[in-house]
């Protein structure tokens, strides 16, 4: 008897991932390449993955203040279609996408009911895929929040053994070179888990530490490889004073914590309140906490770390949709936690309602309209005839990055964007004194600047009327060219 139930598990199964695929697929749509647009993070992300393939680096060759995970996947993104942003979408979401399953998977080992475990990978799908908080996508958090599902899976659902919390130090690991601050709920799940076990009861003190010490070196192991690469890249003291000096003394905002976390508390719990899926995420967990007669420890363990993701969120003081993207894999795993007693009614009942929300959700994802970019597509026949030529294209926002990177133009300055060119961390025009010296060192053919920049910057205004004309004026974009 045990070979067909076996069987018809395997059919579930692969009837489950099939629909979550396809629900995955359709919920893409709006954010895959020729829908998408241009954006300002991921276009500075794909540039400097671009630039690896050039033999150059991070950091050094290009200003930016965020781990290299990061760049290193665009990197990949770019080796696999270069010059098209289809490989990193691509990658991604094979992330996305697997996270998804394990969803499904501790969902199903937990409930046994395969409908409630669909409904909570779909939500997972559903909430992660909102514009409100992917953004266009190729983010750092949308990485970490996948990665935090593998942490999650792995210690609550996944056999415990010292190669397992191996695997997880060295998650936590990668997810502190992607987006530092969002290691700390992750560590308080696998600090959790390696004090007790599955039933709540404490390990002895040997088990502990041989635990911790796994963990600590599986996080080491992470640490060292980035180091060497580092080392190999010769751009060590460039990642620490773009990564963590120019962050804590210049990107982190000076005002009270308190207030950073009320922000960010009333932008997720009352700003987002029109969110249809929270809606009813929030109703559901109401029914389950009056209905249940205890809470899981399981239970009190994620929403502690919900809670420090909500503190690690309001460091920065700044409140980015996609910042809350870190909160989804807490959010899933609470509302599966939740679920004590497993009612039909009740469970078809939630089906019905997500099914709904799924649809009207699915419909606009399907309505999706083509951007197929058109600024960019016409500076770029202007500029295309300096394709592949290195310094001869430079654009003064970082959103037409995505020229340089699709014409395969390195930027003639390490200042790929200007948007801290007045922060105190600099000395006083550092940055333009340095781009000016790249644009005349390199001859740069093309500049790119917005009308309302010149008159912020009157030395690149003296230099644009002294050796540039005007050749293409498109949406208050101004393109010149050397003479």
């Amino acid at each position: 008897m045990a070979y067909p139930n076996k069987t018809i598990l395997i059919h579930r199964n692969l009837f489950a991932y099939s629909l979550i695929l396809l629900v995955y697929i359709a919920f893409i749509i709006p954010s895959s390449p020729p829908y998408s647009g241009i954006g300002f993070d991921r276009e500075i992300f794909q540039y400097i993955g671009m630039i690896i393939d050039h033999n150059m680096v991070p950091y050094t060759d290009a200003f930016d203040h965020k781990p290299p995970v990061i760049y290193l996947l665009n990197y990949l993104g770019f080796i696999c279609t270069p010059n098209s942003t289809w490989g990193i979408f691509i990658l991604l979401n094979i992330l996305g996408f697997i996270a998804a399953i394990l969803v499904y998977k501790a969902s199903f080992l937990r409930t046994k009911n395969i409908l409630l475990s669909i409904c909570i990978s779909l939500i997972f799908i559903s909430l992660s895929n909102l514009y409100v908080f992917q953004e266009g996508g190729n983010l750092t958090r949308q990485v970490t929040a996948h990665l935090t599902i593998f942490i999650i899976y792995i210690s609550f659902f996944y056999r415990t053994t010292f190669w397992s919390t191996l695997l997880s130090g060295f998650l936590l690991g990668l997810i502190f070179f992607t987006q530092q601050n969002e290691v700390l709920a992750p560590a308080v799940i696998l600090v959790s888990s390696s004090l007790f076990n599955r039933e709540f009861d404490l390990l002895p003190l040997k088990k502990i530490l041989i635990h911790y010490s796994f963990l600590l070196l599986g996080f080491i192991i992470t640490c060292l490889l980035f180091g060497l690469l580092l080392v190999f890249w010769n751009n060590f003291a460039d990642f620490i004073d773009q990564a963590y000096l120019f962050n804590f003394k210049s990107y982190i905002k000076n005002e009270s914590y308190i207030r950073k976390l009320q922000n960010v508390c009333q932008q997720f719990f009352i700003g987002y309140s029109n969110v249809k899926i929270l809606l009813l995420i929030w109703v559901i967990l109401l029914i389950n906490i009056i209905r249940a007669k205890k809470i899981n420890p399981s239970l009190i363990i994620l929403l502690l770390a919900f809670v420090v993701q909500l503190f690690s969120i309001a460091l920065s003081g700044k409140i980015y949709g996609h910042y809350f993207l870190t909160l989804i894999p807490f959010l899933c795993f609470i509302l599966l936690f939740s679920f004590k007693q497993l009612g039909s009614i009740y469970i078809y009942g939630i089906s019905v309602a997500l099914a709904l929300l799924l649809f009207v959700q699915l419909r606009r994802s399907l309505q999706a309209v083509e951007n197929d970019n058109p600024i960019v597509k016409e500076i770029s026949r202007e500029v295309s005839n300096v394709k592949n030529k290195a310094g001869q294209f430079y654009s003064f926002t970082a959103h037409y990055l995505r020229i340089n990177y699709e014409l395969n133009i390195t930027s003639p300055s390490k200042w790929v964007y200007l948007k801290y060119a007045n922060s105190p961390y600099f000395p006083a025009g550092k940055m333009i004194n340095e781009l000016l010296a790249d644009l005349k060192k390199n001859k740069t053919t093309y500049i790119l600047i917005h009308e309302y920049q010149r008159p912020l910057y009157p030395k690149v205004n003296e230099l644009l009327e002294l050796y540039y004309k005007p050749v293409l004026l498109t949406n208050s974009l101004i393109l010149f060219k050397k003479e």
